[in-house]
Parts: structure tokens; C-alpha cells; sequence
């Protein structure tokens, strides 16, 4: 089975999405990826369209 997560939009440009800490959807947990870690993303828009891509996590700021 695969895991969830969730996470809020907090930046974007042409090329970067910049997100805030994914929360495990089941146990409602902060999650940490390494840095190169690769994994399928989808977003949902306001106008119920879903958009799914693949996704790498390229560096962390706290």
C-alpha cells in the first residue's frame, strides 16, 4: 500500500513548486524526505481539476 501525505503551496515560479512539511494523512505526522528523494505528486486546483507529476525534493529550509 502506499503512503500519503498532504501539504500546503507555499511558493511557486516556473520550474519550483515550494512546499511546506508533508503531514502523514493516517497518523496526521510531520514527514522528512532526504534531499534527491523521488516520489509521485498530484495537486488539486480550485476548479476540481487534479494534476499528477513526478516530483524530487531538491533541498530543506527551516
Amino acid at each position: 500500500m502506499r503512503k500519503r501525505y498532504k501539504c500546503k503551496l507555499v511558493d511557486y515560479s516556473d520550474t519550483l513548486l515550494v512546499v511546506d512539511y508533508p503531514v502523514k494523512i493516517t497518523s496526521l505526522k510531520t514527514a522528512f524526505f532526504l534531499e534527491g528523494a523521488k516520489f509521485q505528486a498530484s495537486f488539486s486546483s480550485g476548479d476540481d481539476a487534479v494534476y499528477s507529476f513526478a516530483a524530487e525534493v531538491r533541498a530543506q529550509e527551516s
